[in-house]
């Protein structure tokens, strides 16, 4: 599916993108970017998410989610906001 991620804290288009539905139950979706705006600040916090999560230091990964959250980013087709983002 085509669709938009949107920040709804300032309405700016993040980030044009074709996904996939993969797993229903735990929320998942796979797909690319086709066309991408996303700031660098929120791509640095993604970045830093990421690697924390792939460390197992999950201890300090509230700060970071919290940052991310404040963008509050969603799709813009459903509104459904995103929550453990991976760009690669």
């Amino acid at each position: 599916m085509k669709d938009f991620i949107i920040s709804n804290k300032n309405g700016e288009i993040y980030a044009e993108i074709d996904y996939t539905l993969t797993n229903p139950e735990k929320y998942r979706c796979d797909g690319v970017i086709v066309s991408n705006s996303i700031p660098d600040s929120v791509l640095e916090l993604i970045y830093e998410y990421n690697e924390i999560v792939n460390q197992g230091a999950m201890s300090i990964i509230d700060d970071v989610e919290e940052k991310i959250y404040e963008h509050d980013i969603c799709l813009s087709s459903s509104g459904n906001r995103l929550f453990n983002i991976c760009v690669l």
